[in-house]
């Protein structure tokens, strides 16, 4: 564990500065999400490449949460920064506290500690998904009101 969060710790300010120069937050957020899916499966019965799996494991996890903290400018409103940052700090706890007795209950149901690998790694491919899902949805909106019609119903009712 202090192997991942060490290498997540240094890369954190490097991932902050490469989104400051090029940009890519959703796929960022969508890589770190995919590539913590993959080395969580690979870290049971991976003998002694485990300290290459967590170096794996802390760049991937170096990706996600710069990312998504500076994606909030983006889509909350100057006046509810606080607020936006505030639930995003609130779910980020709530993981924090939910997903450790998510995963260790996976394992004392399975009796295996793959279990808890496989919990972990649907949970990061869920990052992935959800902003696959949010950058589509995104575009779709983006190309609604650059047509002209922001509504969908609306677009629905007209034909």
């Amino acid at each position: 564990t202090s192997l991942v969060m060490g290498v997540a710790l240094v890369l954190a300010p490097v991932v902050g500065l490469l989104l400051d120069r090029v940009g890519g937050r959703e796929i960022l957020i969508g890589a770190g999400g995919l590539s913590l899916a993959l080395l969580l499966l690979l870290v049971p019965g991976s003998g002694s490449h485990i300290a290459l799996l967590m170096i794996g494991i802390g760049v991937a996890s170096a990706l996600v949460p710069v990312s998504v903290f500076s994606l909030i400018p983006e889509v909350v409103p100057p006046q509810r920064l606080g607020l936006g940052f505030g639930i995003n700090s609130a779910l980020l706890n709530f993981g924090v506290a939910v997903g450790p007795y998510l995963a260790g209950l996976s394992r004392d149901l399975s009796g295996s500690y793959r279990a808890s690998y496989w919990a972990m790694a649907v949970f990061a491919l869920l990052t992935a998904v959800t902003i696959a899902v949010l950058m589509v949805w995104n575009r779709t909106s983006r190309r609604r009101l650059a047509s002209g019609s922001p509504n969908p119903a609306r677009e629905q009712s007209s034909r």
